[in-house]
């Protein structure tokens, strides 16, 4: 194995171990949004600090309507690029990869954004984070735009209220 895929599978495992650190299953309250059919739960954007550049969204979106929706895009003032990632094991290295046409959610059923599966990377922030709520609309092919508040936590804070959970 050369050098560079030696960096490139270290920086990969780094990354890995900090999303599963920033998602340990402690949650700051149990938020649930209901919107035209569709039940957003504990949304929220995990950054490393307040001048982190890049930061990742989580929630779990439930489709209660008796046809299927289509997630499209989401946009936020606070980034100029927010892309829907997934993560797959490929060739035993796990990649994560962008999705260019939208997930679909079938009627009746739920998907959870979390590591090493779906997620919202968001990109080149406008400003800096701290913990407080910030505005993701996020665009259906059948229901249009939905605004949704995410609470910001620090992994930092994440790690402290799964350290206290464990007590």
């Amino acid at each position: 194995m050369n050098l560079i895929k030696l960096k490139k599978l270290i920086i990969l495992f780094l990354f890995l171990i900090f999303l599963t650190l920033t998602t340990v299953n402690a949650k700051t309250e149990d938020i649930v949004i209901n919107v035209n059919g569709l039940v957003f739960k504990n949304p929220q954007i995990v950054y490393k600090d307040v001048n982190a550049k890049m930061l990742t969204g989580y929630f779990e979106l439930e489709n209660t309507n008796n046809y299927d929706v289509k997630l499209i895009t989401v946009k936020s003032d606070i980034s100029n690029k927010i892309e829907i990632h997934n993560t797959k094991m490929n060739n035993g290295v796990m990649k994560m990869y962008k999705i260019d046409n939208g997930i679909n959610i079938k009627k009746k059923t739920s998907i959870n954004f979390e590591p090493g599966k779906y997620h919202l990377m968001v990109k080149g922030l406008n400003k800096k984070i701290s913990d407080k709520e910030y505005l993701l609309s996020l665009y259906f092919q059948k229901l249009k735009k939905i605004d949704i508040y995410f609470k910001a936590i620090s992994t930092k804070t994440k790690l402290e209220m799964a350290h206290s959970h464990w007590k």
